[in-house]
């Protein structure tokens, strides 16, 4: 059973001139799902937070593409 209550965000507050979707959207042609912080909320504060799937955190590539795609 796939619930939402099973899946575990953790956001992350990007560093000043990163954009969450950016990065969201070279994730995804690696075939990696982060989300950009405004999908969580209606309030459009979280523009500078990344949201991962916690699950998913353990496969290294997660950390490489992360690393790619800031420059690092």
């Amino acid at each position: 059973m796939d619930r939402a209550s099973d899946r575990h965000i953790l956001g992350s507050r990007l560093a000043e001139g990163l954009d969450p979707a950016d990065i969201a959207r070279r994730a995804l042609a690696s075939d990696i799902v982060v989300a950009p912080g405004n999908v969580f909320g209606r309030s459009q504060s979280a523009c500078n937070f990344l949201g991962f799937n916690v699950s998913q955190c353990a496969e290294p590539r997660i950390f490489k593409m992360i690393a790619a795609t800031m420059g690092k």
